[in-house]
């Protein structure tokens, strides 16, 4: 739904729209909103909601007031709310209370990657499949670490228990826009995968939190915990953000080369920006069990368009910095043609966190797009995670 603040207005007023969440991501991908009711919705477009943002990670020490505003491009009705008095969600910018952009805002950092490649010449479509686990709840609604079952890469009931929650998750998620390609279970007990279709790069972003936020919700309604995290069970296949990725280049250019100069790109750039798409300590864990973690793939897909595919990156990673990482060093590679220091087809992931966080704050390259609180914020993060989960 790519409405106009007009045509969100409206909305609002003839579907008996109560409540609208503003939404947006602290730096560690976690979602957050704020809940205001619907006849704020004309002030909050006018002159942004003002929030406190301290005690969020990444925005600690900055002003003690921030904006949210409101983009009525990406208003969705939450599915799982009433029918009446009905709920609806928008992803916010985040401005400055003197209405200049906040260096701070992880969608901001996405916007100007976006715009940057658009200048250069390149558009940038991705595919994503998100992987997570459902464990059952304890008798006080705790999450344990039983799975939902014991069935394995894309198995029927009775092993699959899950097929009913991931129907009602894609159901949801079409609902709301956000259409699916394929579901199976995983090749974990009780793990699970989602695939979906080929978006532009402003909207995948908002699909993966969109789709994250879902899935704990009405996994939790059917009495499971859903978990992103890179390896829930020791030993057992880990939580990826699978990736297709297609170049777009807008003069019309060779697409055999252009996806070889953007996968140089890549590849060059992978250990530096590893802290931004494994943000946490077990991630490398993941890495280290899988091989899987470190393949790229180039091939053509089912409508012969050539893309990317690898799974470097974890399902629980903020997606805007994810894919603001990509299309940053794709476009050196396309700008540039980056040189891999060692070709390879293998993505190059640091053996641990603290390799990845020394190689991130010491680049010049993720500095130039990604704020030094950020940096820190994940890292102090981690140190303070007892087993290195968020």
């Amino acid at each position: 739904m790519k409405n106009s603040e007009l045509e969100a207005l409206e909305f609002v007023r003839e579907e008996d729209v109560k409540f609208v969440r503003l939404a947006f991501c602290d730096v560690l991908g976690r979602l957050k909103n704020v809940a205001l009711a619907a006849r704020e919705l004309p002030s909050a477009f006018e002159r942004g909601f003002a929030f406190d943002p301290r005690g969020i990670a990444g925005f600690e020490g900055d002003d003690s007031r921030l904006l949210l505003r409101p983009d009525p491009a990406t208003l969705a009705v939450l599915p799982w709310r009433p029918d009446r008095g009905r709920v609806v969600r928008m992803f916010c910018d985040i401005a400055r209370v003197d209405g200049s952009p906040f260096e701070g805002d992880s969608r901001g950092v996405l916007k100007r990657a976006i715009a940057d490649a658009d200048a250069a010449g390149y558009r940038f479509r991705f595919g994503t499949r998100l992987e997570f686990y459902l464990f059952q709840l304890d008798e006080k609604g705790e999450p344990t670490r039983i799975p939902c079952d014991v069935g394995g890469y894309m198995d029927d009931y009775p092993d699959d228990k899950a097929e009913n929650v991931r129907r009602e998750i894609c159901l949801n998620l079409e609902s709301m826009g956000f259409p699916q390609e394929s579901s199976r279970h995983g090749s974990g007990p009780g793990q699970n995968r989602i695939d979906f279709g080929f978006v532009d790069a402003s909207t995948v972003a908002e699909q993966v939190g969109s789709f994250r936020a879902a899935t704990r919700t009405i996994a939790g309604r059917n009495g499971y915990y859903a978990d992103f995290s890179p390896t829930p069970l020791p030993e057992r296949p880990g939580n990826a953000m699978g990736i297709a990725m297609a170049v777009v280049p807008k003069d019309g250019s060779q697409e055999e080369r252009v996806s070889r100069r953007a996968l140089n790109g890549l590849l060059a750039k992978a250990p530096e920006i590893s802290l931004l798409l494994n943000p946490v300590v077990a991630s490398f864990e993941r890495a280290r069990i899988e091989p899987r973690a470190r393949a790229v793939e180039e091939r053509l897909d089912a409508d012969g368009r050539r893309v990317l595919e690898f799974c470097a990156p974890d399902a629980i990673a903020n997606p805007y910095l994810v894919f603001a990482s990509l299309i940053r060093a794709a476009t050196l590679g396309l700008e540039n043609g980056a040189i891999v220091s060692e070709p390879s087809e293998i993505w190059q992931t640091p053996r641990s966190f603290e390799d990845a966080a020394r190689l991130a704050e010491a680049s010049d390259f993720v500095g130039s797009f990604v704020p030094r609180a950020f940096l820190r914020a994940i890292v102090s993060s981690a140190k303070e995670s007892r087993d290195g989960l968020v």
